[in-house]
């Protein structure tokens, strides 16, 4: 380990000499968590702990320098199995670049199992590390302005599949029916940091609709004990919830929380409001006003 940075007031920055120790570290935090540990996002080089007190985050600074990164874990993520038809727009230009040809690309990505190194970009796009390099090219010079959902792609030494139609740079080499991320799943993202994927080739891929999340939870009996009542919204207002502390790692981050001062508060500048305390929340019956906005949290409701 290269050295631990802290990162504000509530996590630290490992840095790393290379993939191979950021996926060793990863894997050690997952499997046994440190005192205080709320959230592991690991990059190229360097990952990332988040801890749920300034304290803890010191404490964690000194355990991070004294872990054995040869240690193996015993924890091993699930494996994903990804139908593809390799029929890419780059696929010919990736057996050009690897010198294995088409056929050998295709037997080369089928014929190793990746693993999730971590997330980035999109949530549900995931960056997968494989056994061997043989599979290594750069980014295209010239990036699509739009790459269709699903579709496998290479870049640098890794492979991923693109959750949903976006702009994009990688060596496209096929297309998969898979829902890399749904959000009706416990788990939204197909294959998470840890997991372990294989990619097998089809002639033909089964489509399968993507979920209507919303008609769903709008078929669900309604159990609201608490709420928000908006009496009249104001310039620029915003507001957030606690976020999603187990889910950064699908590059879905952690959003701030609403930062509004547990009383009413004075219309005045969103900076102004941001400095207060934010460590209680709005008592029922609070009204609050953000640049003109009045609301009211229930379940006690204002008399008019």
């Amino acid at each position: 380990m290269l050295a631990v940075r802290p990162v504000g007031t509530t996590a630290v920055l490992a840095e790393l000499s290379g993939l191979h120790d950021v996926l060793a570290l990863q894997a050690l935090l997952l499997e046994q968590p440190l005192p205080g540990q709320v959230d592991v996002l690991a990059a190229a080089e360097t990952v990332m702990v988040k801890a749920d007190s300034p304290a803890a985050a010191r404490r964690m600074a000194a355990r991070l320098l004294e872990m054995d990164l040869t240690v193996q874990s015993h924890a091993e993520g699930k494996l994903v199995q990804i139908e593809t038809v390799y029929d890419g727009d780059d696929l010919a230009e990736v057996g050009r670049l690897t010198g294995l040809g088409a056929d050998g690309v295709i037997a080369a990505h089928t014929g190793q199992v990746w693993t999730v190194a971590f997330g980035g970009f999109a949530p549900g796009f995931s960056y997968m590390v494989g056994e061997n390099q043989v599979l290594e090219v750069p980014r295209r010079s010239s990036p699509r302005t739009a790459v269709p959902a699903g579709s496998v792609a290479l870049a640098g030494n890794y492979s991923a599949v693109y959750p949903r139609k976006s702009p994009g740079g990688w060596q496209l080499i096929g297309r998969t029916a898979a829902q890399m991320w749904d959000l009706s799943r416990e788990q939204p993202s197909l294959a998470a940091p840890g997991d372990r994927v294989q990619f097998s080739a089809v002639r033909e891929l089964i489509e399968v609709a993507e979920p209507l999340v919303a008609a769903a939870l709008a078929a669900q009996e309604p159990d609201i004990q608490s709420g928000l009542l908006i009496l009249s919204p104001g310039l620029q207002s915003l507001i957030q919830d606690l976020g999603r502390p187990v889910m950064p790692g699908s590059a879905c981050p952690r959003p701030g929380r609403w930062t509004v001062p547990p009383c009413a508060a004075p219309t005045g500048s969103w900076a102004t409001i941001r400095r207060r305390p934010s460590s209680n929340p709005l008592p029922a019956g609070s009204a609050c006003r953000l640049w003109g906005t009045t609301c009211w949290r229930s379940p006690v409701r204002p008399r008019h």
